[in-house]
């Protein structure tokens, strides 16, 4: 059975570094980059946050910190940070409609995971952001770059 070490991770999201899977653990509780507290379980189950796989000898390349539990679903504090800070952000637009607004909410939501409704969230993305006010479209195209999936990324930025 594979095991894996347990990511330590702060609440905005940046990785700390990682227990080992018998339990050697950092005693660093808050993050030195931002300063926010550090977690190493889902606040909603208490599962581990997986990290990579300890596989002592092996050379493996991370995938970088997980946006959801993989134990429950639920977002990571992180990226449930997000989704409220954008959800705000696109309220503050003066030009969107209700409708369009909570539209542009859903597709963003949308982008931050790999689905098959990945291309049809990212044109939905696309047409509304193009009707919102200046600050919210260029946030909103900010925030594709941090934090959407790589497939949002590829389909709103093909050249790069």
């Amino acid at each position: 059975m594979d095991k894996y070490k347990i990511a330590i991770v702060c609440r905005n999201g940046h990785l700390i570094t990682e227990k080992s899977s018998t339990g050697d653990t950092s005693s660093e509780k808050f993050c030195s980059i931002c300063g926010a507290e550090n977690i190493s379980v889902c606040d909603v189950c208490a599962a581990p946050i997986r990290g990579e796989l300890d596989m002592p000898g092996a050379y493996m390349v991370y995938p970088g910190v997980p946006a959801y539990c993989i134990f429950c679903g639920n977002p990571y504090p992180w990226i449930d940070n997000v989704i409220e800070k954008t959800k705000y952000l696109i309220s503050l637009d003066e030009i969107l409609s209700d409708e369009d607004k909570l539209a542009l909410v859903n597709s963003t939501v949308s982008i931050l995971s790999e689905s098959n409704t990945t291309a049809i969230d990212v044109s939905i993305f696309k047409k509304l952001t193009e009707k919102a006010s200046k600050f919210v479209r260029d946030a909103l195209y900010k925030f594709t770059v941090d934090v959407a999936s790589e497939t949002a990324k590829k389909l709103l930025f093909p050249d790069k």
